[in-house]
């Protein structure tokens, strides 16, 4: 494992001095639902797991969610004007996916373990190596690393009803010496 996550901080991060850079991170883009409306989006980050996203939605109305570090929380201009604690079982799942980086990051964390599975997979005609985080309270991803050990998928659980999520990255493009995922 420990040669595998080397070649991953490498080939996606630029190496630890290059990580160290990096104090924060903006996304924009767009957000398709199954029903096949789109809404803009922006998502900042902040070292290590500060995260505040911003959807815009019809007639000038936003839905926010943030994580400052200690409390998550939400705004839905549509409903009030007055932010409120996010409901805890939706923050679990935000405040597990708020870290810049993702949890292949700092694998020595006390109560984390990474292990390489047994099988790989393919993922959009690619052979992915799969690994498996477990964090300390019994939360679980899946990243699916293609053969530039870039993060190509990752499937975790949803803590609210149980769900599977599977997200799938492409468009893979250099952006101040990290390699980030356009699609």
């Amino acid at each position: 494992v420990g040669d595998v996550l080397q070649i991953y901080y490498k080939n996606t991060f630029g190496g630890a001095d290059n990580w160290q850079k990096v104090e924060s991170l903006l996304i924009k883009g767009k957000l398709l639902t199954p029903e096949g409306e789109s809404y803009e989006f922006v998502n900042y980050r902040k070292k290590p797991d500060l995260n505040k996203t911003v959807v815009y939605l019809e007639n000038k109305h936003k839905f926010v969610t943030c994580f400052d570090g200690n409390d998550a929380w939400q705004l839905m201009t549509f409903e009030s004007g007055v932010p409120e604690s996010m409901p805890t079982d939706k923050s679990i799942d935000f405040i597990r996916d708020s870290w810049l980086g993702g949890h292949l990051l700092s694998p020595l964390l006390p109560g984390k373990t990474i292990e390489m599975l047994g099988s790989s997979k393919t993922i959009g005609g690619k052979l992915c190596r799969q690994i498996k985080i477990s964090l300390p309270n019994e939360q679980s991803y899946i990243i699916s690393l293609g053969a530039k050990h870039y993060q190509v998928a990752e499937e975790t659980v949803s803590t609210v009803d149980g769900s599977k999520r599977y997200v799938e990255q492409s468009d893979f493009r250099l952006v101040s010496g990290i390699i980030a995922p356009f699609k």
